[in-house]
């Protein structure tokens, strides 16, 4: 994973964390001192809308990320194909030409849609928002 999109990802991570720090005042514990969304409807409905941010943000980043990469790796064979046949570049059959400068948009689209264990990127972005909700109400209940 590019660095950039490290970064890119911890920066929807941090700006939800913040939001969620500004609702977290208004939460009731429970009998037992114990801080739970089911115990807080309005929190919970807003924690949601604020999952599915992030779920949309997360998504959205990484695919802008896959589709720069792809790009630069475009230019790059590109480029490569310009030194290794220079100025006849130009003259080679259109048949092979298409195929050296290709931008192999499906094989992008594959790239994207691709299933890992069932799950495709979206899926799996949704998972770990999920996964985040759940740790974050954890946290919340133990360190409230």
């Amino acid at each position: 994973m590019p660095n950039s999109l490290k970064i890119d990802i911890l920066k929807q991570y941090t700006a939800i964390i913040n939001k969620i720090q500004k609702l977290i005042p208004r939460g009731r514990l429970n009998e037992i001192d114990e801080f739970f969304f089911k115990n807080n409807p309005e929190i919970s409905k807003e924690i949601d809308k604020l999952m599915l941010e992030l779920n949309s943000n997360v998504y959205g980043v990484t695919v802008e990320s896959i589709n720069s990469e792809w790009d630069k790796a475009v230019e790059i064979n590109n480029a490569i194909a310009l030194k290794v046949f220079g100025k006849n570049l130009k003259d080679l059959p259109k048949q092979y030409l298409n195929k050296i400068l290709s931008t192999n948009a499906a094989a992008k689209r594959s790239f994207v849609e691709r299933k890992i264990n069932g799950l495709g990127l979206s899926d799996r972005v949704w998972r770990n928002t999920q996964q985040f909700k759940q740790e974050l109400e954890l946290a919340l209940e133990l360190g409230i």
